[in-house]
């Protein structure tokens, strides 16, 4: 749950940097962050786009103020609400919503939570019934959701957030056939290093390696639901949406994985990749690539 400070429209010109400002009443309070679609007085809202749908919204809207693309600034000239053009108004519209409000969440340690580490930063927050193993290590200001089960020899990095139910650590899928057709466990005696500023959704699980160590790199965002295979490595900046499968490939910088898209394993995606929605990538992908489908395949640039 998010808290908002008292807001101007001065304010708020005064953070957004660059771009035209048209401003009606600097001095008039912001109250709220809406959709363009439902802002009404008091609200902050903005556009992504000069889609005709879009613009014809800005004009009907009694928003108080709104941000909106640079490429839209002539055909908005008519518009009665205070404006703010910018190349990346959403980006803008989130530094708002992030400056003007305060996340508020539990902090300390629950006393439900088990703890068996002792390895743990400052400033961290640990929410009802978690578990976090005697190997493990939690860096500063990381906060920890409710019900968060940490297993093995996981080194996670400063202001992460792993959200509600969330598993890290476990065993992975790995079995090898007997001679007689039996299936045997390859033992997982690998761990898992989550870096600095990385997310991990809701339920999502991350297993550890089978030798060496599954890794989220600096700043990656994972969603609810996902599945971080054993031996996965995952770059830096990367986002992985809900209900992907990522098996234990590689995963450049700076890639997005689309919703339920899946990833064999040992394959390696390069840096920049866009992994469609529900895609089933089989084979490495080159740097700056889109790929989608079953089986992906690549987008003509």
């Amino acid at each position: 749950m998010r808290q908002l400070h008292p807001v101007r429209v001065s304010d708020i010109t005064s953070l957004v940097n660059g771009g035209k400002k048209v401003v009606t009443d600097p001095t008039a309070e912001i109250t709220g962050f809406k959709p363009i679609s439902v802002a009404g007085i008091g609200d902050l809202a903005f556009i992504s786009t000069p889609s005709p749908e879009n613009l014809s919204l800005v004009l009907g809207s009694k928003a108080t103020l709104i941000i909106v693309p640079t490429q839209a600034e002539t055909f908005l000239s008519k518009s009665r609400t205070s404006l703010i053009f910018v190349d990346n108004p959403r980006l803008w519209f989130l530094r708002c919503v992030g400056r003007y409000t305060n996340e508020v969440e539990p902090t300390g340690i629950h006393e439900t939570a088990i703890l068996e580490t002792r390895n743990l930063g400052k400033d961290i927050s640990i929410g009802p019934t978690a578990y976090v193993g005697k190997d493990v290590r939690i860096g500063d200001r990381t906060f920890v959701g409710s019900a968060v089960q940490i297993h093995g020899d996981v080194s996670i990095g400063t202001d992460v957030r792993i959200k509600s139910g969330a598993i890290i650590g476990t065993d992975g899928f790995g079995f090898e056939r007997t001679e007689d057709g039996a299936l045997e466990r390859f033992p997982h005696i690998g761990g898992v290093v989550i870096e600095d500023q990385v997310e991990i959704g809701a339920n999502t699980c991350v297993d550890r390696g089978t030798l060496s160590s599954t890794t989220i790199g600096f700043g990656s965002k994972i969603d609810n639901l996902v599945h971080i295979g054993h031996n996965a490595r995952i770059g830096r900046n990367c986002l992985i949406t809900a209900g992907s499968v990522i098996c234990g490939s590689e995963i450049g910088d700076n890639c997005f994985v689309g919703v339920g898209a899946r990833v064999k394993q040992k394959v390696r995606i390069g840096k920049n990749v866009v992994i469609g929605m529900g895609a089933v990538v089989l084979k490495d992908v080159p740097d700056d690539t889109t790929v989608i489908g079953v089986p992906a395949r690549a987008l003509a640039k």
